[in-house]
């Protein structure tokens, strides 16, 4: 991923994804334990899936968020995790005892997203602004090129921005760069049998 203009002003070659919130268990806890007591400074609202260690964890409800006495109640330790939406094994998992201290990292959960709804995603968390990416052209592009390819995967370490998007693109034969004429990011399928539709 070349990042030029806009995209290189928000410096993806110096950003992570998914960003790590620095959350942190705040008591040692067990193998089977399903409140599991976290730091109250950590939003953990829209958590769906925490990884301690190596241990994932399904976030089922989140008690006293942000504050000294918050906890995610999580589903059986150990138990296999599917997407709600698409029923694909996202991950298997073992459960472990932990330490108060321990990281407690949020992942991002695919489930059955579509190319361009990821990308938006990793580009809005980078604090790329929203109105440069043309949705509606977008989910067309996608559509016409990658209709039945879905993303059902748990992002679950951060990664160099370029990295992730360079795996995406690379993945799904897929170009990524911004139009000076428009003013817009576009993304564009690499295709041979595309014809350009541009006047010569």
């Amino acid at each position: 991923v070349e990042c030029k203009d806009v995209l290189s002003v928000a410096n993806l070659n110096e950003k992570s994804w998914p960003i790590a919130a620095g959350g942190f268990l705040r008591l040692d806890i067990d193998a089977s334990v399903v409140s599991i007591p976290v730091d109250a400074v950590t939003d953990y609202s829209s958590a769906v899936v925490v990884r301690v260690g190596e241990e994932f964890l399904k976030v089922n409800s989140v008690s006293n968020n942000l504050t000294s006495t918050a906890a995610l109640n999580v589903a059986t330790r150990g138990a296999s995790i599917t997407g709600p939406v698409s029923g694909v094994l996202l991950t298997k998992t073992i459960s472990e005892e932990h330490d108060g201290g321990d990281e407690v990292f949020i992942c991002s959960v695919s489930d059955n997203e579509t190319i361009d709804a990821l990308i938006t995603k990793v580009l809005v968390d980078s604090d790329v602004d929203i109105a440069l990416i043309p949705a509606a052209e977008w989910v067309a592009e996608v559509a016409e090129w990658h209709a039945s390819d879905k993303i059902n995967t748990l992002h679950s370490e951060s990664e160099s921005v370029n990295d992730v998007l360079t795996r995406i693109l690379t993945g799904f034969l897929m170009d990524l760069w911004y139009s000076t004429v428009e003013g817009k990011i576009k993304l564009s399928a690499i295709s041979v049998w595309k014809q350009s539709t541009a006047a010569l």
